[in-house]
């Protein structure tokens, strides 16, 4: 049995100094952000909301200097050609506009957009060249006088030949 006026023998036990809290927080943090880093996020809830348009975008600047603004699918461009009804569902007899926000588009940069109706392509677009640098939306318009067929599209834009983008939407 030890006597209480004897202290404990120097080099035994676990020293807790400024050091080992430091390093034991450092350990703590870092299986931290590893753990939460590999948990899923939680699926979304239901809305009651319009889904808004998936679009996918791909490296723009890759395809020429062009640095473009959301592309989206609209039911409506304004005077400056920038869509103003953006939607992810149309009717069958809809006009629908696949746009950009405003855009960066360099002198001689072509584009188009292919519309696809499930994995088939049904119509492209005329080809437009711009004739000089300039800021603006651009817009591409598809109609059909008898009506789109009802299902899934994905409009894909093209600039000087490379995917530069797409949006999805649903004619019902």
């Amino acid at each position: 049995m030890q006597n209480p006026s004897q202290k404990p023998a120097q080099g035994s036990g676990f020293r807790l100094d400024g050091r080992t809290i430091l390093i034991i927080l450092l350990v703590i943090g870092v299986i931290f952000i590893l753990t939460r880093a590999n948990q899923g996020s939680a699926p979304a809830e239901p809305t009651a909301t319009p889904i808004p348009p998936t679009v996918v975008q791909q490296d723009p600047v890759a395809a020429g200097g062009v640095e473009l603004g959301e592309l989206v699918a609209s039911t409506a461009v304004d005077r400056d050609s920038c869509p103003t009804e953006p939607t992810s569902r149309f009717d069958s007899d809809d006009t629908i506009y696949i746009a950009t926000e405003e855009s960066f588009i360099p002198a001689g940069t072509t584009a188009y957009v292919r519309l696809y109706l499930g994995n088939e392509a049904v119509e492209d677009t005329d080809e437009i060249t711009a004739d000089s640098d300039m800021t603006t939306c651009v817009f591409f318009v598809f109609e059909n006088d008898e009506g789109f067929e009802e299902g899934d599209y994905e409009a894909e834009l093209f600039i000087n030949g490379n995917s530069a983008g797409s949006v999805s939407f649903t004619v019902r």
